[in-house]
């Protein structure tokens, strides 16, 4: 189970910064159901999120809560 977790974490952090590679991608698909102004605020969220939950969650910090998020 510690593998699954950890490859988990890694996946998600690698997720992140793939989201801020291609943030123009990101922001095309939340274009649909957002407004203009709260777009790149919500790629930056996501990817953050990604990042650091993915390395809580491969470091074995809080992992239940960031599951939960």
């Amino acid at each position: 189970m510690d593998g699954l977790r950890i490859l988990l974490g890694i996946f998600l952090f690698v997720k992140g910064i793939t989201f801020l590679e291609y943030s123009s991608d990101v922001l095309y698909i939340f274009s649909s159901d957002q407004e203009v102004l709260s777009l790149k605020n919500t790629s930056l969220i996501t990817s953050t999120v990604h990042i650091v939950g993915g390395l809580m969650i491969a470091l074995g910090c809080l992992t239940r809560f960031w599951l939960l998020c």
